[in-house]
């Protein structure tokens, strides 16, 4: 198959259904969390023929979780479809690949490393029983074209709008996923 403006990916199972606790591996039951235990990477089988995204067949593709839950991106046994929209925003459901040199962002998305948050909510007038905590500033993890677009590099400090921290794993180091515009302002260095 050779699509157009889309990728095609080999998704054998759908949720992580093992935990590993130490040197031993335990059954998960997925269903009580099936969004925190959903799997968003896979083996790249083709790639758009109408873009040079840079990723190859046999890459990993790092997607937006929908992918596996919707059924019209399954196209039959463990394949499915990746919607690609260059310019896009969150129309793009790739987001970024690995290959042998490491990890490389696809269009407008990024990945931030979580950093302590700098707001609480808190209040004179009522009691707060539990704190609150506003995750609103992280470590820029990878580096991109879009970032460095904007004189953006990896390990610089971003602050980004309320709720833009989606949470995603990445090589087991947990990142939180955006795109440029969920970006506020950037620490001065």
């Amino acid at each position: 198959m050779k699509p157009l403006n889309k990728f095609i990916i080999r998704l054998p199972k759908k949720f992580n259904d093992k935990i590993k606790m130490g040197d031993q591996e335990l059954e998960l039951v997925s269903k009580f969390d099936e969004f925190g235990n959903r799997i968003m990477d896979a083996e790249v089988v083709a790639v758009p023929l109408k873009y040079d995204t840079g990723v190859k067949p046999g890459d990993t593709l790092y997607f937006h979780h929908t992918v596996a839950l919707n059924e019209t991106f399954h196209i039959g046994d463990d394949m499915y479809l990746v919607p690609y929209v260059p310019g896009g925003g969150r129309a793009n459901l790739a987001h970024a690949y690995k290959n042998e040199d490491g990890i490389h962002m696809i269009d407008q998305w990024i990945f931030l490393e979580p950093m302590e948050s700098s707001k609480k909510i808190t209040s004179s007038v009522l009691e707060i029983v539990q704190e609150e905590v506003l995750n609103d500033r992280g470590r820029v993890w990878a580096d991109s074209a879009a970032l460095a677009e904007a004189d953006l590099y990896k390990d610089d400090v971003v602050y980004f709008s309320k709720n833009s921290d989606y949470e995603m794993v990445i090589d087991d180091v947990t990142v939180w996923r955006m795109t440029m515009n969920d970006l506020l302002y950037a620490e001065v260095k």
